[in-house]
């Protein structure tokens, strides 16, 4: 890259585009340059001007000359973010790979069978996977996932993968059908969801997403407010893991 300068990034610039429905939002950068790094390939500094020549360092994206090798970098920006939930998906919504606190929170998505490894189709197949979230917020999901689907099916008509999961769902699920068949225009992405878990309870996070077009992967964070009763839950949940906190009864000797 150049020594010239070099506007900031923002949504809709080269190397951004909207994320859909996983987890509906996309914000500009993910904090965090190893973060960055990880999924775009590397990182590099940029020089911006500022008034009477000072000048300050800013972290930008660039684009990688050779993809990085599928599965290595995604499992390495996980394991550094161990303070949030964090997972890589496709843009189709199957789930790659996964911290300890995203399986945590949401339950160990590759310790299921591929099939059931897609968020999309979890989501209107399966009922536990409703379940993690409440249900007045199940209407916004639900329309959020037919528009993501459909925005991939539009962009890869080639592809045999978001017809085939468009297809399977159209004639197993009457919701997935209606909402397909409305044709309803895309909702404003949500900065924050709501996570409904078995020990720690409701927690609101916010949502960011880094998107690597490489291989249409998707790194998605969920973070809590720091002083909120979100956040601490969100400690406890790490602390708790995958432990099964499912009181067992005791047995007593007479």
């Amino acid at each position: 890259m150049g020594g010239g300068l070099r506007p900031p990034v923002r949504p809709g610039a080269r190397g951004l585009r909207d994320a859909g429905a996983h987890p509906q939002v996309l914000l500009p950068l993910v904090p965090g340059t190893a973060a960055r790094a990880a999924v775009t390939g590397r990182a590099g500094t940029v020089r911006r001007g500022r008034s009477r020549g000072a000048r300050r360092s800013v972290t930008a994206l660039r684009r990688p000359r050779r993809p990085a090798p599928r599965g290595r970098t995604p499992r390495c920006v996980l394991d550094r973010l161990y303070d949030s939930p964090a997972q890589v998906v496709t843009d189709c919504g199957t789930v790659l790979a996964q911290n300890a606190l995203a399986k945590a929170l949401v339950g160990d998505a590759l310790a299921r069978p591929p099939r059931e490894r897609n968020l999309t189709r979890r989501f209107f197949l399966d009922p536990a996977a409703r379940a993690l979230f409440p249900p007045e917020d199940l209407p916004a999901h639900a329309r959020n996932h037919v528009v993501t689907l459909r925005a991939v099916a539009a962009a890869r008509p080639d592809d045999p993968e978001p017809a085939a999961r468009v297809a399977e769902l159209r004639s197993s699920s009457e919701e997935f059908a209606r909402l397909w068949d409305a044709h309803e225009v895309p909702l404003r992405r949500q900065t924050r969801k709501r996570f409904v878990h078995p020990v720690v309870g409701l927690l609101e996070l916010d949502c960011e997403v880094l998107l690597s077009h490489a291989n249409h992967h998707h790194l998605i964070l969920h973070t809590a407010r720091p002083g909120t009763e979100s956040h601490d839950r969100l400690q406890l949940l790490r602390v708790v893991g995958l432990q099964d906190m499912t009181p067992r009864p005791t047995n007593h000797q007479h």
